[in-house]
């Protein structure tokens, strides 16, 4: 995080707020602060109230205590229109001509390639549920996003403390609640996959007296994982730890404290009604919690669950991989509206964000008087010989990895599936995502850039057949639909596997940063295979080649 900003409302709804900020450096220096004012806003509040009725009325499978006063799948609800009035209504606001010049000096005062967490100091009951990352100020910084505050944060600890530093192997509690009705196995799965964890203790629908003696007896834990229904009780958040059993975080209180003292770092709930837990949880002075501040459907619980940590173990900030995961939700509110508004993260001014150690260094940086002695190597043969670089490609691979002592760079690593089979250099790497909601199987990305990727979907169409036109025409809307700016560059008949298909050249607008894409499509056994390059448009042409080869090596099984 290269800054954060510290924002505090003091005031009510219906008269007028005090606003102050600051701006910490990544030392938690303060280096600008500012005061102004904000009107009443009794438009904004009903509209939050509005999406809130709305919200609960028409989205399903909740990870919700069964509540027989909800009614689900409203027909008569216009999502996009509520969405438009409260983002409209929320600018509005922090637009006001009495916040104009505080917003206009905090913004100056900040740089658009900085990671920024933005922190939000409210405690109104209605206000809390703002959806805050649909605020314009975060459409100007991409690599930003906000968390609440808790208004007594404390700031006794000390922020260099060193049992909260990046760990290259963590240590993880994973409590799996009650899950009658949706699929917690998926989020043990996902856990379980998780690179870097050194152990990882998970207590299946536990006992109270199960859970307190872990919490008491378990040693330097870094992240503590609750999946399974929710419910809130007199206005306190409360996770059903089985059948039977609830546990809500004051009964949990000294166990959590002890690890919270000896190094707990994260806490994500995945849960309904997670924003009570939130407070009580950053109350007792974590560091940071991550939970849903509503009830949350199964199928995004465990997209969040994905997509979070994947992008967060590959060393991603936690600012970025939250704003990264929130951005892949917006793809599913056609589904599930509002999806990307649940996660919400509470925060600590006085720690440091926690940080997962990044992946094993690409060979350069392992290696870095080889390769440039490789390097060296290659530009004097070039000179003396005169030969054209294109000409020498193979060669030089071929001597920058004997100089470093490795295999040949050539394509010897396969990814192998009961659908397909892809083989790919040893430059790029394999992660599965077996996402049976988008059809996701694989992505193969640059193993030194992780937006230089290549990946594998499979939709089954056997419930609703097409040609190989109609899938076209149906991926196509897809796209024009759900991707932002897009623009169609290309489009021409092509061949996937040896099967007739179609390429689709566009490029399309990724957190404000232009991206082009290609997809090359095909339809064998009811099944439609689209294998997709996207990489950052200055990029693109780079990696191209190999891209191709990579495409060109699939196989498709019988």
């Amino acid at each position: 995080m290269d800054k954060f900003v510290e924002i505090k409302f003091q005031g009510k709804p219906d008269q007028f707020f005090v606003v102050s900020y600051k701006i910490l450096d990544s030392s938690h220096k303060v280096i600008e602060g500012g005061e102004g004012s904000l009107p009443a806003c009794p438009e904004l509040v009903a509209s939050i109230k509005d999406w809130r009725a709305a919200y609960h009325a028409d989205v399903r499978s909740f990870r919700l205590e069964k509540n027989p006063n909800i009614v689900h799948n409203s027909s008569d609800i216009n999502h996009p229109q509520l969405t438009d009035k409260l983002k409209k209504n929320l600018n509005n606001w922090l637009s006001s001509p009495e916040f104009l010049p505080t917003k206009d000096k905090l913004m100056a005062g900040l740089n658009r390639g900085q990671v920024i967490l933005v922190g939000i100091d409210i405690n109104d009951p209605d206000l809390k549920y703002a959806p805050w990352h649909l605020w314009s100020f975060f459409e100007h910084f991409p690599k930003s996003d906000y968390a609440l505050l808790r208004p007594n944060f404390s700031r006794l600890d000390n922020f260099s403390d060193k049992g909260r530093a990046a760990r290259s192997k963590l240590n993880i509690i994973a409590i799996i609640g009650d899950s009658i009705g949706i699929n917690t196995g998926e989020d043990t799965t996902i856990i379980k996959s998780l690179p870097g964890v050194h152990h990882l203790e998970v207590l299946g629908e536990p006992s109270k007296d199960k859970v307190t003696e872990v919490l008491w007896n378990s040693d330097n834990t870094d992240i503590l994982f609750f999946a399974g229904h929710g419910k809130k009780d007199q206005d306190r958040g409360r996770i059903c730890i089985n059948g039977k059993e609830t546990l809500g975080v004051e009964e949990m209180r000294s166990g959590l404290q002890k690890r919270i003292q000896e190094g707990l770092q994260l806490a994500i709930f995945n849960s309904c009604d997670g924003l009570e837990l939130g407070e009580e949880l950053a109350d007792l002075h974590i560091p940071q919690a991550i939970v849903m501040k509503e009830a949350v459907p199964d199928d995004i619980a465990q997209r969040f669950l994905k997509d979070f940590l994947t992008e967060f173990s590959q060393g991603v900030p936690l600012v970025q991989a939250l704003r990264q995961t929130r951005n892949k939700l917006k793809d599913k509110e056609y589904e599930y509206p509002y999806a990307s508004w649940l996660p919400v993260l509470y925060y600590n001014p006085t720690q440091p964000l926690m940080e997962w150690s990044s992946p094993q260094p690409i060979l350069s940086q392992q290696y870095p008087l080889q390769a440039k002695l490789a390097a060296s190597i290659v530009l004097l043969l070039l000179g003396l010989h005169n030969i054209p670089a294109v000409a020498f490609v193979s060669q030089i691979r071929e001597l920058k990895n004997n100089v470093l002592g490795l295999a040949s760079t050539s394509f010897n690593k396969t990814y192998q599936d009961p659908y397909f089979q892809l083989t790919y250099p040893q430059t790029w790497q394999a992660q599965e995502e077996l996402d049976g909601i988008t059809g996701d199987m694989v992505n193969i990305f640059l193993v030194e850039n992780k937006e230089v990727r290549l990946s594998l979907n499979i939709q089954d169409l056997t419930t609703k057949p097409l040609s190989l036109e109609g899938w076209r025409n149906h991926l196509t809307g897809n796209l024009e639909k759900y991707m932002e700016n897009f623009s169609r560059v290309k489009e021409a008949p092509a061949t996937l596997a040896f099967r007739p298909g179609y390429k689709i050249v566009f490029t399309t607008t990724q957190d404000g940063n232009i991206y082009k894409k290609v997809i090359i499509t095909a339809l064998k056994n009811n099944k439609a295979y689209s294998v997709i390059y996207s990489a950052p448009e200055d990029l693109f042409y780079k990696h191209e080649v190999t891209a191709r080869e990579i495409i060109n090596s699939l196989k498709l099984s019988n």
